[in-house]
């Protein structure tokens, strides 16, 4: 999962980061790092996006984060697993933005 740490960015910029898609098709929430590790076969790892030259289709991101572990049928045989991990995610998150929210 590809996210961006609020040290570096605003609800609003990641709201704004694609450059393939309309701001408008988007929401956003924030999961705190300390739950997300907690939650069974997730890693977080800072992973800044850099391109020299920059790229126009991939901008640059210092503030872009991994979270990499298991969070799909494809992903995880035991089907509790998915389970307690979808509802781990669930409970940590915290909408910022809501994708029916005008964009501003």
């Amino acid at each position: 999962m590809s996210t961006d740490w609020d040290r570096y960015a605003t609800a609003d910029s990641t709201r704004r980061g694609s450059p393939r898609r309309p701001a408008s098709d988007y929401g956003v929430v924030s999961f705190s790092v300390v739950g997300v590790r907690a939650i069974p076969g997730q890693t977080v790892i800072h992973s800044p996006i850099n391109h020299d030259p920059v790229a126009p289709d991939l901008p640059n991101n210092r503030a872009h984060t991994d979270v990499f572990g298991p969070k799909s049928k494809g992903d995880v045989a035991d089907k509790m697993l998915l389970v307690e991990i979808s509802n781990r995610f669930r409970v940590l998150a915290c909408w910022e933005i809501r994708p029916d929210a005008p964009v501003r």
